[in-house]
């Protein structure tokens, strides 16, 4: 436990570093990473650990078009689905993108598992 106790700090140190030079999908991943390896320490709190909101909030409909893109719908089907433009469903995406920290569809739905 000693271990990834000091991995979560670290991981949340490093995200408070990533938000303060204006880094948002760096920060959000660190935040992940800090929740990941807390999660393994059962009940352990440390002051790095409660400065550092390691889950982030998605918007109800950020999450919806996320949750559909996970599914395997294209742009335009989510696009069709919710009556919007593509380009509103790719701006959402990218929201998602950053606040969760990653890069892409591919690593969105076993991101979605862990969040919200």
């Amino acid at each position: 436990m000693g271990a990834d106790l000091l991995a979560a700090e670290a991981a949340a140190d490093a995200a408070l570093a990533w938000r303060k030079s204006q880094e948002q999908r760096q920060a959000a991943a660190a935040e992940r990473r800090a929740a990941t390896l807390a999660d393994r320490c059962e009940t352990a709190t440390t002051p790095a650990l409660q400065a550092t909101h390691t889950r982030t909030r998605l918007t109800p409909a950020e999450r919806e078009a996320a949750m559909l893109a996970a599914g395997g719908r294209s742009n335009k089907q989510i696009a069709e689905e919710l009556t919007l433009s593509v380009r509103t469903i790719e701006t959402r995406l990218q929201h998602v993108y950053e606040k969760l920290g990653i890069s892409g569809r591919d690593e969105l739905a076993a991101t979605l598992t862990t969040t919200n």
